[in-house]
């Protein structure tokens, strides 16, 4: 029995020994310093290590320290090094169109081209309380764009009075008209569209649309004097003539700059009909502004407007005329 037991320890040290010396030698074989010419002392496992004071320790049977494998550092890279070169890639082809950034596919100068805009906002309001109570609201806007090849003008007018709680005053004027200059711009061939609405005269809305030929008399850095030739028609929706009525059409415009400070602008159209010259409108719009704050693009402008009717209807006065005193902010 003791036999047996002494050869099976004797076989599991054999084992280990073998194994610790099979162990050493793969790591040694993966490592770069790795001298297969060495010693074979200087791989051997230290036995001794396995005695206690002279006795055999089972304990430690297989119980061996191993040096780690040693891992070599690795070479500092470049930062230039590790960059991945970018992809050259061509512009991409969106067909006939062309590209559309996005967002900007809404924008009227996509579509038109570059162009210079002036835009303003006014505002004038009148008030009364005591004996009487009176208010009253004048309001509109301008849009102006100057691209290379047109130039687009809008506008829009509106009033409205009340007094002692009722409506005496409540109308409202559109325009809108395109330009296609040529021959140095001097000269320009227009589109105009115009509609009035006014809740006491004979008709709910009244449209016009016209075409012609503009001629630029006076151009210069302080005066711009304009004449518009052309024809058309108009209608009354809403009033006991509501036929389509064709018409001539003739606008003169002029702004002059007396200085940096005070400027006066006019217009005046004039719309006879082509059956019989003496029944025509006309609406006169003059103001004087002063410019108030230039950081801030304020003005102050005097405004009157005149509308004339030659056959206003049954009991209705031919003028109809607005003053006004307004602020105005330059956009």
């Amino acid at each position: 029995m003791i036999f047996r037991s002494f050869a099976i320890s004797t076989w599991l040290l054999v084992a280990c020994i073998a194994t610790n010396a099979l162990a050493q030698d793969a790591s040694y074989a993966h490592f770069d310093g790795f001298d297969a010419s060495a010693p074979a002392e200087s791989r051997e496992v230290d036995v001794a290590a396995m005695f206690v004071d002279g006795d055999f320790a089972p304990a430690t049977l297989c119980n061996f320290e191993y040096e780690p494998i040693p891992i070599p550092d690795m070479p500092e890279l470049d930062p230039a090094d590790g960059e991945i070169e970018a992809e050259t890639i061509g512009d991409p082809d969106y067909g006939y169109l062309g590209y559309v950034p996005g967002g900007e596919f809404v924008h009227i100068d996509y579509w038109f081209g570059p162009a210079k805009w002036d835009s303003s906002f006014e505002l004038g309001i009148n008030g009364q309380t005591g004996n009487t109570e009176s208010l009253s609201l004048r309001s509109g806007g301008k849009i102006k764009r100057e691209g290379a090849a047109t130039k687009t003008l809008v506008d829009i007018i509106y009033a409205r009075t009340s007094n002692n709680g009722k409506r005496t005053q409540n109308n409202s004027l559109f325009n809108a008209k395109i330009e296609w200059p040529f021959v140095n711009k001097r000269w320009h061939v227009y589109a105009k569209n115009g509609m009035e609405y006014d809740e006491f005269k004979d008709f709910d809305l009244r449209l016009w649309i016209s075409g012609g030929l503009g001629y630029e008399v006076v151009k210069t850095v302080d005066t711009d004097l304009t004449v518009e030739l052309g024809s058309g028609f108009s209608r009354e929706f809403g009033s006991p003539d509501d036929e389509y009525k064709p018409e001539g059409a003739m606008t003169v415009f002029i702004d002059h700059a007396f200085n940096k400070r005070h400027s006066v602008e006019g217009k005046y159209e004039y719309y006879p009909e082509w059956e019989d010259f003496g029944e025509y409108r006309s609406i006169s719009d003059i103001g004087y502004k002063i410019l108030l704050d230039e950081a801030a693009n304020l003005s102050l402008k005097f405004g009157v407007i005149n509308r004339f009717d030659s056959t206003p209807g049954v009991d209705k006065k031919k003028n109809d005329t607005n003053y006004s005193i307004l602020i105005i902010w330059k956009l």
